[in-house]
């Protein structure tokens, strides 16, 4: 944007995957990316590994979105998978 298009600050937006890279724009050149704007969290919850080295204790509503978080990671993840792995 900035060497090709001469763009000394400019704005990324992201939906579904492209969450994740409009986020990952921002973080590596912040100086540039003036602003983002995301329709997905490109954020992952702690593992339950990751919440018992911290020592953190789950409500019961959190323990819940935990387990539906792994469930999916686990069994619904497919379509996220695919499009991974296989270019459009």
């Amino acid at each position: 944007m900035t060497d090709v298009l001469g763009y000394k600050t400019y704005a990324a937006h992201g939906t579904d995957f492209g969450a994740m890279l409009s986020y990952s724009l921002y973080d590596n050149f912040n100086t540039t990316v003036r602003a983002v704007h995301l329709l997905a969290v490109p954020f992952f919850p702690f593992g339950l590994e990751d919440i018992a080295n911290r020592n953190i204790t789950l409500t019961p509503y959190q323990k819940f979105r935990e387990d539906y978080f792994l469930n999916f990671q686990a069994t619904g993840n497919a379509y996220n998978l695919e499009h991974s792995t296989k270019v459009s």
